[in-house]
């Protein structure tokens, strides 16, 4: 895994290779951690997970609190107590397929969102039990600010995709539309990669979006 300095350098070389713009580190590491920005909300590759506990003849649960301010979805959500991935489901086919659905109490079975915050488990438990649901989400991936820094969870094939998007960004800015357009298509080609490596790893059961009705 490079460091963000190690990620400069290679951006300096490829970008002054070509060019007699000086650009400074702060401004190189800026454009760095745009393309992380970019690169986390297109393929949702940076996943964190939290845990939360069933309380009784409780269906939905506010996750304002829990998840980081900046995250993107939710991808699952596993039953710790069972040892099973939840199956994500619309509340709106719940009312379709399974009248007076809110009133079911037992283990937990399937999941599912609604507006920004709102997690909804069926069915609920009848009583307090001691067991949590780990819910697992994307998010931005967190900035690098110091040298030592790494782009975590971002798997080192696709790092050269953070060097591409600064390179675009730095050619954007000097007004070579024709160089910055050459750097963001090999940062999307590298950018589908990894969606397509993202989609092989997260399986079936874990797909869903927050907010999804």
């Amino acid at each position: 895994m490079l460091t963000l300095s190690e990620i400069r350098s290679r951006v300096r070389t490829r970008y002054e290779a070509s060019s007699s713009t000086r650009w400074s580190s702060a401004d190189i590491d800026d454009a760095i951690n745009d393309g992380l920005g970019e690169l986390s909300d297109a393929t949702g590759y940076y996943e964190q997970w939290v845990s939360i506990p069933l309380k009784e003849n409780r269906t939905y649960y506010d996750l304002r609190g829990w998840l980081r301010p900046e995250h993107l979805s939710i991808t699952g959500v596993w039953h710790q107590a069972n040892n099973r991935w939840l199956e994500p489901m619309s509340h709106r086919d719940l009312d379709q397929e399974r009248k007076q659905w809110e009133l079911t109490a037992g283990g937990p079975t399937l999941w599912f969102t609604r507006g920004l915050w709102w997690l909804g488990l069926f069915p609920h438990p009848s009583e307090d039990v001691d067991q949590t649901v780990r819910v697992y989400y994307t998010a931005a991936a967190q900035r690098l600010t110091d040298d030592s820094h790494e782009p975590k969870q971002l798997p080192d094939e696709f790092i050269p995709a953070l060097e591409e998007y600064a390179l675009y960004e730095l050619t954007q800015r000097e007004g070579e539309t024709e160089k910055a357009l050459y750097w963001y298509g090999k940062y999307k080609a590298r950018e589908a990669d990894l969606a397509k490596h993202m989609a092989h790893r997260i399986s079936t059961a874990r797909t869903g979006s927050i907010g999804r009705a």
